[in-house]
């Protein structure tokens, strides 16, 4: 991957999350250093409705999956504030927690450990295979999963990968994303939900990032169902812990990072109620112009 890049930093995070973006987005990453006001859009970037129709279900920006992104508030938001209250109640990870950013990798294990095993109860799954170690995969972090055999799936950490980020709580972001989509993968291909909206989008947008790996742009990517309720639940949960200091910028689109008070910095549904599903995407492009532009300034 070109080292110079505006979007480097979410490519190099979400392809070591376990994203698959490095191979898709090496063309696009090739921005070199002009003008800012010379600067054109990469098209590349943005979220495509020629892509996302091939499997409209999977995809959080299409019409067709509309009631499920209505379905993913009501069972989202309870899980990921039960979790941040179940950490809160642990002083000692509490505390743990605040200080992630100043702690050795040998200070953070134990933290990251205890923090898994509380969100795997607080979510009431089946704990996922932990694995930490770095002759797994190249990056910080991947949840391996397989829609052919379902079951909880492998999450994967990196610690020398993880040593490289220039984010301190990437371990915790990871961490949290990639068990809160071991969590999403059980729903997914439970048979008793199999005709709910919900767990129908979760396995469209599993088997869509298989199948369309090599397809999709990084909003393609981040607005499957699947990554954009992930990327919302890791942020949310641990930016509830720290008081709102911790960097997101490079987890997911604005439509999964809050701000500085708790907000979501781009809300879709209160986007849809203003543009309507027809006018979603068009609308999210527009609005994510602005971390695109984010992105090349840190270039």
């Amino acid at each position: 991957m070109p080292k110079k890049s505006f979007i480097l930093p979410l490519v190099a995070m979400l392809s070591l999350a376990g994203c698959g973006l490095a191979a898709p987005l090496s063309g696009a990453a090739e921005g070199r250093a002009v003008a800012k006001a010379e600067q054109p859009l990469d098209p590349r970037f943005f979220a495509r409705r020629e892509v996302m129709a091939l499997r409209p279900e999977a995809f959080a920006l299409m019409p067709a999956s509309f009631p499920a992104l209505q379905a993913m508030k009501g069972e989202s938001e309870p899980k990921r504030q039960a979790l941040v209250r179940a950490v809160r109640s642990d002083a000692a990870l509490h505390q743990g927690v605040q200080a992630f950013d100043r702690l050795s990798w040998e200070q953070q294990l134990p933290l990251l450990r205890r923090f898994f095993e509380l969100e795997c109860k607080v979510l009431g799954i089946v704990p996922p295979e932990l694995r930490i170690a770095t002759d797994v995969v190249k990056g910080p972090a991947f949840f391996d999963f397989d829609p052919e055999k379902p079951g909880s799936g492998r999450v994967i950490l990196n610690p020398e990968a993880i040593a490289k980020e220039p984010n301190k709580y990437t371990a915790l972001l990871l961490l949290a994303h990639e068990t809160r989509h071991s969590a999403q993968f059980q729903l997914a291909f439970d048979p008793a939900r199999a005709a709910e909206p919900l767990p129908r989008a979760y396995q469209a947008a599993f088997r869509a990032q298989k199948q369309l790996g090599d397809k999709l742009n990084f909003c393609d990517f981040c607005t499957l169902h699947n990554e954009f309720e992930a990327f919302q639940f890791g942020n949310y949960v641990v930016g509830a812990l720290t008081d709102w200091r911790v960097d997101t910028g490079d987890m997911g689109t604005l439509a999964s990072q809050y701000d500085a008070h708790g907000h979501l910095k781009l809300d879709l549904l209160a986007l849809e109620r203003q543009v309507g599903r027809d006018g979603l995407l068009d609308a999210f492009n527009a609005r994510e112009k602005v971390q695109y532009q984010d992105l090349y300034d840190k270039r």
